[in-house]
């Protein structure tokens, strides 16, 4: 895992930036993130019916983006 972030880190690095990385870079960290947090929160509901599952994140989903 370490070394998986640390590639992304290093294919990432834009040293003209003040930041030092790129937003599409960010952007993509912040997905991933989101992902992760999706996973967790959702982890302990896997056993259910996956069609009642699939209902109900696209539910909040799309009530978070509206």
């Amino acid at each position: 895992m370490v070394a998986i972030v640390a590639g992304g880190l290093l294919l990432s690095w834009n040293p003209g930036n003040v930041v030092g990385f790129s937003w599409a870079a960010l952007a993509i960290v912040g997905a991933c993130f989101c992902w992760a947090i999706d996973n967790n929160l959702t982890r302990k509901v896997s056993g259910a019916d996956p069609k009642q599952i699939a209902m109900l994140k696209g539910l909040v989903a799309g009530t978070v983006i509206l």
